[in-house]
């Protein structure tokens, strides 16, 4: 078969593609995450990084992964390169006036049903994207299965993004995995933010993997979500920062600490 047969035969139907391009990828992203449990995003065009979300105008929905790379109805894009390419253009394009940037959120299905996004999810309409993706199996294999199917992809996102110093503290408690910080000593050049320091907490087994809200898997994923090239474990700085998180924010720790307890037992 021909690159270009087999590119085709992976595509989806041109009617379908044109229908999920003009309304923002929302129903195609709900019917994949159903079907994969990976993480739903929303970019959204702000006037501020602080700015409520009814100030915002919402671009594209997709699929993030654990890792660097999205998922779209165009197939797997690596995130920064989609928000230069792809979510830039159109949402300047769709801008009111010159001020403002690009914002990823992530959000579960019911949250993400109450935002006021420029195109409303559409119940048929996810259906129809469903039997459709679930019947290209070509696009389904490329995209990787959730180590932890049994965590909700939001909550997931929310101990690895925020969070993650209180998720391995838990984990050290229930299952005696030593928890610790990981410091950047060296980042990938093309990552935004590339100053040397903590970036990461997670639990190091004896196998020499590590494990965070995504589950068990090899240091080098996690390297390469973060595009750290260099780094090292440090165990005083990740009981640092928890007593920091603690004293700091102590009723938003509690809430935390006490829903990953739940979770993980």
């Amino acid at each position: 078969m021909s690159i270009k047969r087999q590119k085709e035969k992976n595509k989806f139907p041109e009617y379908l593609m044109k229908d999920w391009e003009n309304t923002d990828g929302v129903n195609f992203a709900i019917a994949l995450a159903r079907i994969t449990g990976w993480l739903l995003h929303v970019d959204w065009w702000t006037p501020s990084e602080d700015a409520p979300v009814e100030d915002m105008r919402s671009v594209r929905v997709y699929v993030g992964t654990d890792g660097d790379a999205i998922y779209d109805f165009n197939g797997k894009k690596k995130i920064q390169a989609y928000i230069k390419y792809v979510i830039e253009p159109i949402a300047v394009k769709r801008a009111t006036q010159n001020k403002g940037s690009v914002l990823t959120r992530f959000y579960s299905e019911a949250d993400l049903r109450k935002l006021p996004l420029r195109v409303k999810a559409n119940d048929a309409n996810i259906k129809a994207a469903e039997d459709v993706i679930r019947r290209n199996k070509e696009f389904l294999d490329k995209i990787p299965p959730r180590i932890n199917p049994e965590i909700p992809a939001d909550i997931a996102g929310k101990y690895s993004f925020g969070w993650c110093v209180v998720f391995a503290e838990v984990i050290e408690e229930l299952q005696g995995l030593p928890a610790v910080a990981m410091i950047a000593d060296k980042y990938d050049p093309s990552v935004a933010i590339n100053k040397p320091g903590y970036f990461h907490s997670v639990n190091l087994h004896p196998d020499g993997e590590v494990e965070d809200s995504w589950g068990k898997q090899p240091v080098e994923k996690i390297l390469e979500r973060f595009g750290v090239l260099d780094f090292t474990y440090s165990s005083e700085i990740q009981k640092s920062n928890n007593q920091s998180l603690k004293k700091n924010s102590p009723e938003n720790y509690n809430q935390a600490y006490n829903e990953v307890k739940s979770l993980l037992k």
